[in-house]
């Protein structure tokens, strides 16, 4: 039987977008209600610079709040875009990291300060760095699909990241649709390229819904095995340098796809709309996911 291996990104990649900036103690609650609701891997911050990314403000304290109350086997997260924030996170005690990359140049540049070449270049160098830390790492390829700038990416620009990814064990790389215009065919195209380069416990998969093809996305990757997947609680998100980037894929809704294949996994579907439903009532809006509301429904005939 296939598990899934949820990495829940709300508190950052859900929140990071959002007009409405939440407080520390909203921020380190939400994370508690989702770790309650059985995820064992958030990523609650980025540590990059507030006056860019206000919402993320404070992102060294609300991981230390997290860590502290969160048991052995969850692992707390954070975005990583520089050497900068490495030692941020490292000084905040972090022991796993997210680092990126974009593929296109145009995003690389609004997203990261650089071209896309160096940015892989500088990301693969912190990755190296981190492994040899014994720091856990993950890295996104941004727009592995499409660029909202340049159009549709070349699958060899993804080809290319790979391999030298490959050159890193143990370094976990996310095929990132930054915004949500990837479709299930290419979705099935560019992940068997990745699994013919790169072993399934090493790939994860990153979508957004932006065109509502977030869960067709997922069920074609998960299809070919891929079990390591990011969504986000509420389908909150969007990329503050991605013009049109629109919400993450609700984690509501890839359970949804997991009890449908019979995957196994540890997350409880009623809790974490729960816990969805509140952090949006705080953002002023409900929430995007299309099932939340029926496990909401289902916990409410079971008390009845």
């Amino acid at each position: 039987m296939n598990s899934l291996l949820l990495r829940e990104v709300a508190p950052r990649d859900g929140l990071q977008a959002e007009p409405v900036i939440l407080d520390v103690d909203s921020r380190v609650q939400f994370c508690l209600e989702l770790i309650a609701a059985g995820c064992r891997f958030i990523e609650v911050g980025a540590f990059v610079r507030s006056d860019k990314v206000p919402s993320m403000a404070s992102s060294a304290e609300v991981c230390a709040q997290v860590q502290h109350a969160a048991a052995d086997e969850v692992t707390v997260s954070a975005l990583v875009p520089n050497g900068r924030g490495l030692v941020e996170a490292r000084t905040a005690g972090l022991r796993h990291v997210a680092l990126v990359a974009a593929l296109s140049d145009p995003l690389a540049r609004a997203n990261l300060g650089r071209d896309a070449e160096t940015s892989l270049r500088e990301a693969l160098k912190l990755a190296s760095e981190c492994l040899e830390s014994r720091i856990a790492c993950r890295l996104y390829l941004s727009a592995s699909f499409h660029c909202p700038f340049l159009g549709d990416v070349p699958a060899s620009y993804l080809e290319q990241a790979l391999r030298q990814a490959a050159l890193y064990p143990g370094l976990e790389v996310v095929i990132s649709d930054t915004t949500g215009r990837a479709s299930p065919l290419e979705v099935r195209r560019r992940m068997k390229m990745a699994l013919d380069l790169l072993p399934p416990e090493q790939l994860s998969c990153h979508f957004h819904d932006t065109w509502g093809l977030g869960l067709a996305n997922a069920w074609e990757a998960m299809q070919l095995g891929i079990e390591r997947l990011d969504a986000s609680a509420g389908g909150l998100g969007g990329c503050p340098y991605a013009p049109g980037a629109g919400g993450n894929l609700a984690t509501e809704d890839l359970l949804s796809i997991a009890r449908a294949l019979r995957w196994s996994h540890e997350i409880s579907p009623e809790k974490l709309a729960a816990a969805a439903t509140r952090i949006c009532h705080l953002l002023g809006h409900p929430a995007r996911s299309r099932s939340g509301s029926a496990w909401l429904a289902q916990t409410k005939d079971a008390k009845e």
